[in-house]
């Protein structure tokens, strides 16, 4: 072997030396980062000792207004609400609640009353640290109970049920952790053939 032979040798396996190191380098680094992943921290963190990014909250309200049946002849009738639900992230909650839409008159002394339980998603955005935004969208299993007079005598009618959409927006204003002050607004669908919008405000207890 010539010296330059040797010389070209010398400098193609510092190189691959070098190659070799900086393979094995990233290698080192992509295994400590898939680590840090796998175990939500740093790879030296015990994933024990690692404690949840977000707790989730349970919050109890109650709220009452007025709903309008957009249906010639009704009179406006008195909304009254309880719900309960659980955070499931930081924007989005499941809940449930039980809700009397209100007691509808009309000019002959005939009355409608509408009543059910709702279930929905909550969708909230914080506006700031004091207020946030909220959307919700659920689905109503509501109950009619029409109260009808010909000739001033009340004449027997039956129930009805069944299960309408709604949609509702409004706002909050945060007063500490714990209470929410309320306001908004929700259209209902197609309750025994009636839409139903309804303006209503009220609290909230997170806890």
């Amino acid at each position: 072997m010539t010296k330059t032979e040797r010389i070209n040798s010398k400098v193609v396996f510092g190189k691959l030396t070098r190659i070799k190191h900086f393979v094995f380098s990233v290698l080192t680094i992509l295994i400590m980062a898939i680590s840090s992943v796998s175990y939500g921290g740093p790879a030296y963190e015990n994933p024990s000792n690692s404690r949840p990014a977000y707790d989730r909250q349970w919050y109890l309200g109650g709220g009452s207004g007025v709903s309008d049946p957009l249906f010639e002849g009704f009179d406006n009738g008195l909304r009254l609400d309880l719900y309960t639900g659980i955070e499931v992230s930081k924007q989005v909650s499941v809940e449930a609640g039980v809700i009397h839409l209100g007691e509808f008159d009309t000019a002959a002394n005939n009355s409608l009353d509408i009543s059910g339980a709702t279930i929905a998603l909550r969708g909230v955005n914080r506006v700031s640290q004091f207020s946030s935004l909220y959307m919700k969208l659920g689905i109503l299993a509501w109950r009619t109970e029409p109260t009808l007079f010909l000739n001033g005598v009340q004449i027997d009618t039956g129930n009805k049920s069944g299960k309408s959409f709604w949609v509702g927006f409004g706002f909050g204003l945060h007063l500490g952790t714990h209470i929410t002050i309320w306001s908004g607004v929700e259209h209902f669908s197609q309750v025994d053939d009636v839409d139903v919008n309804s303006y209503s405000g009220g609290l909230q207890f997170s806890f």
